[in-house]
């Protein structure tokens, strides 16, 4: 574990990806399936497609924001699910998004993560922002490759796991959840920007 507050922590998976990834034909055990990577910077259409995406709003709202063409990032994976404990005697929920940087300088460099991180448990902090939500950033390495399959950059992307503690109810769990999705993308919202060597984003600065 690299740093840690109260309602936030960041760490490492040092187990490299390429993206693209493809989807798996069938579901797991547990019932998920992988969908695989789409580019929703490139083709903003494609969110309507996304399955993860289409019962949970505030997790659209989310992603929307990441792929926005005045963005400086782009999604690779999401997911969200409700956690009942059993016996039925408290709820929770999990989830995440992973996100880079849609820049070939950035992404090739992990401490623009660590620096990211910084910057949201700053804003949380600033912001007083009281949640029972736990934001788990995690980095990992990774090959960035054009629809060709030529590597574009090789650097990193960060998942943010968001955790929410036990509530008394399967209503109060996803509010909780929302709501840290909503400080997330308001977070996300304020850095809004973009870069002039894109990794996925056909949009240029001036």
């Amino acid at each position: 574990m690299l740093g840690m507050t109260r309602n936030a922590a960041l760490g490492i998976n040092w187990v490299s990806k390429r993206i693209p990834y493809p989807g798996d034909s069938e579901p797991r055990e547990d019932g998920e399936q992988n969908h695989g990577f789409m580019n929703l910077k490139q083709d903003s259409e494609l969110l309507e497609r996304v399955p993860e995406l289409q019962d949970h709003p505030a997790l659209k709202r989310l992603v929307e924001v990441l792929n926005r063409p005045d963005s400086g990032t782009f999604s690779i994976g999401c997911l969200a699910d409700l956690i009942t404990e059993e016996g039925g005697q408290g709820f929770g929920y999990t989830g995440y998004v992973e996100f880079a940087f849609d820049s070939i300088r950035l992404a090739s460099d992990a401490s623009n993560y660590f620096q990211a991180f910084f910057d949201f448990d700053k804003f949380m902090f600033l912001n007083k922002c009281k949640s029972p939500v736990f934001f788990h950033w995690e980095i990992q390495p990774g090959g960035f490759l054009s629809e060709e399959g030529e590597v574009i950059v090789t650097g990193c992307s960060v998942s943010v796991v968001l955790e929410v503690r036990r509530q008394e109810s399967a209503e109060a769990a996803l509010s909780a959840y929302d709501e840290g999705l909503e400080a997330l993308m308001t977070y996300c919202v304020g850095r809004a920007t973009v870069f002039d060597d894109p990794i996925y984003g056909n949009q240029r600065a001036v």
